[in-house]
């Protein structure tokens, strides 16, 4: 039909440039032209509109929707003498999510286009791994991505929480002296690039508790096994690793309004004194390591987009002060 209707036009075109030559007969023969350029357009987009659309696959993340929020919480740093037996585990919620991965794929069958999913040939939505593998029409395909962006503006909000650890110097009391509270964004970032003992950056769920540490294992010599022969001169010795570096374990709880963020945390820096002294014993010699720990324990109120003041703490020779900012990861 439509090669037909294209034939008639430029047929008509044809003979009116024959029997036509002058100015007129040009301008006629130009407009007949666009028309069949606009006709040729509109027959195109109808056997487009009327061609059946067909099932794509289209791959959704819904981790952040069907997987459980753990709670997590940080190891105390400890040494290991002969013999230690750790403290008991915090115990932490129950895990939970805001949706079963089942239960989503049901609400989306159930509303959106509910009446594609059994007609429509090849329809399917298979989980995998925190993902839905969905094959459908594109207009359902979009229908989808408006449903997750919706359930997304209704789950918990995420917050990205920076702790930093600074060394106590005449610049940063200074600093702490002029804004007690919260610190102008340049005078954070001074402070924060001039020599950091330490930093942490933990991600979190409104209500979700985290733990995160930045350091590294160092290992020590303990003990030796029970089973040595008492009059052996060495055996195999038992080796102890302990954390050094900044640890920190936070619970933050967003205002209503996102104007802040109530936090309950624990930070802890942990060093290890050096040179790391020795004993001899009738099996061979033992580590005798000396911590310097300071620990940071408090809750309290923090606005978003800002530095405020944690607190600090000293042991020994080792004095800090910890900053934190806490921003909002809108979905």
């Amino acid at each position: 039909m439509r090669h037909l209707a294209l034939f008639l036009v430029a047929f008509g075109a044809a003979s009116l440039a024959v029997q036509g030559q002058d100015e007129e007969g040009a301008d006629l023969l130009d407009r007949i032209d666009e028309l069949t350029r606009e006709l040729e357009g509109r027959l195109v987009a109808r056997e487009k509109a009327e061609r059946p659309a067909r099932p794509q696959l289209r791959v959704y993340e819904v981790s952040d929707l069907v997987m459980p929020l753990r709670d997590a919480a940080i190891e105390p740093a400890n040494l290991r003498p002969s013999k230690y037996q750790p403290p008991e585990a915090e115990e932490l919620a129950e895990p939970c999510a805001p949706f079963e991965i089942d239960v989503l794929i049901d609400v989306i069958r159930s509303c959106v286009h509910p009446e594609s999913w059994d007609v429509l040939e090849g329809a399917d939505i298979q989980p995998k791994n925190g993902r839905l593998f969905v094959t459908t029409v594109p207009s359902v395909h979009e229908g989808i991505a408006r449903l997750l962006r919706g359930f997304r503006e209704t789950v918990a909000d995420q917050l990205i929480l920076d702790l930093v650890a600074v060394p106590v110097t005449a610049d940063a009391l200074a600093a702490i002296g002029a804004h007690p509270r919260e610190l102008p964004e340049e005078v954070a970032a001074r402070l924060m690039a001039e020599r950091p003992l330490g930093a942490v950056r933990l991600v979190a769920h409104d209500g979700q508790q985290v733990a995160q540490r930045a350091g590294s294992l160092r290992s020590y010599l303990c003990d030796y096994p029970l089973s040595i022969a008492e009059k052996a001169a060495i055996g195999e010795p038992v080796r102890a690793e302990v954390f050094l570096g900044c640890g920190a374990q936070v619970r933050a709880l967003l205002d209503r309004d996102a104007r802040g963020a109530m936090l309950h945390l624990r930070v802890d820096r942990t060093r290890m004194k050096d040179p790391v002294r020795s004993v001899e014993t009738a099996h061979g010699p033992l580590d005798l390591p000396v911590l310097d720990l300071t620990r940071l324990q408090t809750s309290l109120w923090v606005p978003l987009e800002r530095t405020v003041v944690l607190g600090g703490g000293a042991h020994g020779d080792s004095g800090c002060l910890y900053l934190a900012t806490v921003r909002h990861l809108r979905p």
